[in-house]
Order: structure tokens, then C-alpha cells, then sequence
């Protein structure tokens, strides 16, 4: 092969690597079947926050979703569904109700478990009776999802059955294993309104304890502890019903005396976050000239709430600023971060 020929066939190797190349950067062509798959996941995704209602922000991706669906198919059978979860999710209940109820009358709604028990989450507190019918017919499609039951205790409930809310709320906390704070929490409260008080107080016990450890996994934030002192109010509240019906001992006195200064401490916790708001407008309407303490405060209060990164990086300006700040150094070293032995130039 000569020089001629060699530079011929590099050159079109050459454009067709281009070629190549450019039919990769090409955008997958739009799936309807796959946005909707994904819009689902992202609505299970968010259902799973303990938060209500859930932000716009946590559903902005949802929303994008559904968004290019309508303008790809705007009849497309599930949209109602899709729009329907998210109205519930943000808190928009007439919008919510009316799309799922067109939804379900649908040949793919029939069998779709979820927007018959979120139908019963619309109702269960003005209309039970509503709910329940819509709560049966999702436990016929999936016996084996915990808020069905969880619905249908709290529909037992309202219609004053007691045995049979107990029942049912039992089934919640074993199909769910346990861990969900809402279903513990609601056992807690069907046993005590039965007068089963020892089991009521060991389960709102428990409700506690899994509140914290949620609280723990996230930390920084301050819903959750907000939830553990619910969860606390609930364990006095059934300590203190249970000591009058019953006349316990000096015992139980003293957990109840525990369990009050326990929630004060957490009350505390969370509190800490209303500082920590008032010390971000602080250090922003003083910047670029924020004194030194207000720094100090505000970056041991992101410590105390459990803001760990973002108090790293606190007390790490801080010492960009004195650079012998010892609260800065004693906190870098218990947040086991490197200090900065010299001032940034």
C-alpha cells in the first residue's frame, strides 16, 4: 500500500470514528414505558420520606417526568395515576382523590394496589367506611404491604371496633417488621384506648427507640427529632393513664419522671435549630466582616444539631481568620478533621 493509499483509508477510518461518536452522543430517542417506570419509582422513593407534606423540591425530578409524558402522550393511561400520587404526596387532597378515582375506574387501575390504599389514606379521617372499601380492595391485590392494614386498624378505629383495630394494627407492625414508627405508634395508641396497658407502654417504647435511631441515621435535620418527642409525649401520656388505672409503683413513677426529662432534652436538641437559623443570618448579613464570636457560635451550633460537613468547613474559615482559635482546633479534632496549623494566606 503506498503513502497515497495509506492517507486515503486513514482519512475515512478517521470520519468514520466520527461518525461513531457522534451517533453515541446522540440522545437515547424518548421512552413513555420508561418515564413512567421511572416517575413511579421516584413517587415510591419520595412516599418513603418521613415528612408531610413532601417538598417540590424532593419531587422536582417526579414532576419532569411526568411533565414530558403529557407532552409526549397526554392520553397515556397512567398520568391521572402519577398526578394523583404526587397531588397526595404534596398535600393536595381534592386533586388527589379526583385523579385517582378516575384512575382506578380504568382497566390498568383495577390492579393497581397502590391508588386504591391511597385512596384510603385520602379518606380514612372523614369517611372510613369510604376508605375501608377502597383499603379491602388494595389488600385483595397485595396481602402483603403493611399500610393496608396499618389503613385498615385506623378505620377499625374510627368506627370504635376496638379488637378489631388491635388486630389489624398487630398485623401492620408484623408484616412491616417492626420498624415503622407510624404503625408502632398507632399499636401504641389502639392497646392503650383497649386498656391493654403493658403491651401499650412496652410499644410505645419501642416507638421511641426506632424514632431515635432514625433520628440518629439523620442527623442534621430536625423533623426527626420533632418525631421523637411526639413519640415521647405518647409514652407519658400512656405512663401516666396507665399509673391511674392501675396504681403502679414507686417504679414506674420514676420512668415517667425519666421519660420527661429525656423529651426536655431532646425538645432542646431541636431547638438548637432555631439558633442555628438566627446565627446563618447573622454571619450572612455581616459577611465580609463577621466577627470572630458570631463565626465561633455559628459553627459549634452546626456541630451541636449534627451538621457535621457543614461545621468542618465553619470551623475551618474560622481559622483562616484566628488562626489560634482553640474551640475551633478542640472541635476540629472531635469532628476528626485536620486542623489548620497556619492561617490561610
Amino acid at each position: 500500500m503506498n503513502q497515497r493509499t495509506s492517507i486515503v483509508v486513514l482519512t475515512v477510518l478517521a470520519f468514520a470514528g466520527c461518525a461513531v461518536a457522534q451517533d453515541d452522543a446522540k440522545p437515547a430517542p424518548f421512552s413513555v414505558e420508561q418515564a413512567v417506570a421511572e416517575a413511579k419509582a421516584g413517587l415510591d422513593r419520595a412516599e418513603a420520606l418521613p415528612e408531610r407534606p413532601v417538598s417540590r423540591e424532593a419531587l422536582a425530578e417526579v414532576n419532569k417526568k411526568i411533565v414530558a409524558i403529557e407532552t409526549h402522550d397526554p392520553g397515556n393511561v397512567w398520568l391521572p395515576y402519577l398526578y394523583g400520587r404526587a397531588f397526595f404526596l404534596m398535600g393536595q387532597t381534592s386533586e388527589a382523590a379526583a385523579k385517582l378515582r378516575a384512575f382506578v375506574d380504568t382497566r390498568e387501575g383495577k390492579n393497581e394496589w397502590r391508588a386504591f390504599c391511597t385512596l384510603g389514606d385520602l379518606f380514612v379521617g372523614e369517611f372510613p367506611n369510604l376508605a375501608n372499601s377502597y383499603y379491602l380492595a388494595a389488600v385483595d391485590l397485595n396481602s402483603t404491604d403493611s399500610g393496608i392494614y396499618h389503613g385498615l386498624s385506623m378505620c377499625a378505629s374510627r368506627r370504635g371496633a376496638m379488637a378489631d383495630a388491635v388486630r389489624l394494627a398487630r398485623q401492620a407492625v408484623q408484616v412491616g417488621g417492626g420498624d415503622d414508627v407510624a404503625h408502632l405508634a398507632h399499636l401504641a395508641r389502639v392497646l392503650a384506648a383497649d386498656q391493654q396497658w403493658r403491651e401499650a407502654d412496652s410499644t410505645a417504647v419501642l416507638a421511641v427507640e426506632r424514632a431515635k435511631a432514625l433520628a440518629s441515621e439523620r442527623a442534621g435535620v430536625r423533623a426527626p427529632l420533632e418525631d421523637v418527642i411526639l413519640r415521647y409525649a405518647q409514652l407519658i401520656t400512656i405512663l401516666q393513664n396507665k399509673l391511674a388505672a392501675t396504681g403502679a409503683g414507686g417504679d414506674e413513677y420514676l420512668r415517667l419522671a425519666k421519660y420527661v426529662e429525656e423529651r426536655a432534652d431532646v425538645a432542646r436538641r431541636a431547638a438548637k435549630f432555631d439558633t442555628l437559623g438566627i446565627l446563618e443570618t447573622g454571619v450572612e448579613a455581616t459577611e465580609p466582616r463577621t466577627p470572630v464570636s458570631l463565626l465561633e457560635k455559628y459553627a459549634v451550633t452546626l456541630a451541636e444539631v449534627g451538621r457535621k460537613d457543614d461545621a468542618i468547613a465553619a470551623f475551618e474559615d474560622l481559622l483562616t481568620r484566628d488562626a489560634d482559635n482553640a474551640t475551633a482546633k478542640e472541635w476540629l479534632i472531635r469532628l476528626n478533621a485536620p486542623v489548620a496549623s497556619k492561617s490561610a494566606p
